[in-house]
């Protein structure tokens, strides 16, 4: 069970979306809730290699909401490894993994997976980059 955060952009869930119908470059895209307020954001990746991965998450959330106390992602490779671990360390934020199998610890995340999927499946666009809620 998480405890409840005091504060907004304390907790952030994050999770990998795609691959996704190529848009600009980009066939992936990094979706983060803030577990306090609910806030959504998706980040578009050009790939999902954890150094891409920090680095977008650093430059389109932290730059913006600062630096969470919690980071709560599935156990993809990207996020258990040592690059990304290193990186939760340095910002002095604890990275927690959720259970195999068990998406539904990641819930609000996932959710924001399934309906980014839909608008994009819905609207058939290649420029799904354009209308992200980032």
């Amino acid at each position: 069970m998480y405890l409840v955060p005091r504060h907004r952009f304390d907790h952030v869930h994050i999770d990998l979306v795609g691959p996704l119908l190529p848009s600009r470059g980009y066939t992936y895209a990094l979706a983060c809730v803030d577990r306090f307020s609910r806030w959504p954001e998706a980040i578009p990746l050009k790939d999902i290699k954890a150094e891409t991965v920090a680095f977008e998450f650093d430059a389109n959330w932290i730059a913006r909401f600062g630096v969470p106390e919690r980071l709560t992602s599935d156990q993809g490779r990207q996020f258990e490894s040592r690059l990304f671990r290193e990186f939760a360390r340095l910002l002095g934020a604890k990275l927690v993994h959720t259970t195999p199998y068990h998406p539904q610890e990641n819930g609000s995340v996932e959710r924001l997976h399934q309906q980014l999927k839909s608008a994009i499946r819905a609207h058939a666009t290649e420029k799904w980059t354009l209308v992200l809620p980032y």
